[in-house]
């Protein structure tokens, strides 16, 4: 019962205050509506200006601390994602030469702090490609869903994403992206082996 009641508080609080306001915002209505013409457009004007004041500043300090609080994380997620691209590059390259053996204890290690930095979008973008990497035969759908992890990952450290196809990042990887890419068109559950 407590449980319930705890559950509902923030509701409960919700609807009176929601009411508290309704209440005072028709007082106010009709305490100006009884004022003479030109004084109720004083009226109305002057708290306009007051209301509007208060509003940008509460709004600006919000996002202002927003801004302050994603500058703070950046760094952390730069270099756990940097981690990430090393682990992965380097399984597919061949170029940091990854042990593919230490390549699972890696990655576990590399998910906490997945669960401590990431974004939704990019903890269900891992999700999706991690599901795709394990089925057999490993299909161009894989590299796909590493695409939009790439994506993810790039969205949620704010760099945007706009002009960027899932076949720009084929560029990045692989030496024939072109033939890659244009398999891929044609059928995109082609298998890798």
């Amino acid at each position: 019962m407590w449980l319930k009641l705890k559950a509902a508080l923030p509701f409960i609080i919700l609807f009176f205050f929601l009411a508290v306001l309704i209440i005072v915002a028709w007082k106010l209505i009709v305490l100006i509506a009884s004022l003479k013409e030109p004084v109720a457009i004083a009226v109305v004007t002057a708290s306009a200006s007051v209301l509007a004041s208060a509003l940008a500043v509460v709004v600006g300090r919000y996002l202002e601390r927003k801004k302050e609080i994603e500058a703070h994380f950046r760094k952390p997620k730069q270099e756990q994602y940097d981690h990430f691209l090393k682990i992965v590059f380097g399984l597919i390259t061949a170029v940091d030469q990854v042990d593919d053996s230490d390549v699972p204890k890696q990655l576990m290690e590399w998910q906490r702090t997945l669960a401590l930095f990431a974004g939704p979008a990019t903890i269900r973008a891992y999700i999706d490609w991690k599901r795709l990497l394990i089925t057999v035969p490993t299909s161009a759908r894989s590299f796909l869903a590493l695409a939009a992890l790439m994506k993810a990952i790039r969205a949620d450290l704010g760099i945007s994403n706009v002009g960027l196809s899932d076949g720009d990042f084929a560029h990045l990887i692989l030496r024939h992206a072109d033939l890659f890419n244009s398999m891929i068109q044609k059928n995109p559950n082609v298998t890798l082996q």
